[in-house]
């Protein structure tokens, strides 16, 4: 029985700098596959008016459950469009490691 009912990855993204790290549970080349499967989840939700946190660094946290296959995400970038994009870029760049 594994300790927590969920895997996790925290992603901090500079904006100026355009790095980021990841602290994670995920295994380092299944990092890139987590993310494109919850960017998947959100094809087609529509768009997100909300105004965006200004800031040089963002925090993002996803979480998924193997039991049901479902993500909980928390970020502080104030607006989905921001913080997808911010994965997509993580994304793209996991793929050229």
């Amino acid at each position: 029985m594994p300790d927590k009912e969920f895997l996790s990855l925290e992603v901090k993204y500079n904006v100026r700098h355009s790095t980021f790290t990841i602290k994670s549970d995920v295994q380092k080349d299944r990092q890139a596959q987590l993310l494109l499967e919850y960017l998947r989840t959100k094809m087609g939700s529509g768009a997100d008016n909300s105004a965006p946190n200004l800031k040089e660094e963002y925090t993002i946290t996803l979480q998924w459950f193997a039991e049901d296959d479902s993500f909980r995400i928390n970020s502080d970038t104030g607006n989905k469009g921001l913080r997808e994009g911010i994965l997509m870029k993580v994304v793209n760049r996991l793929g050229d490691i």
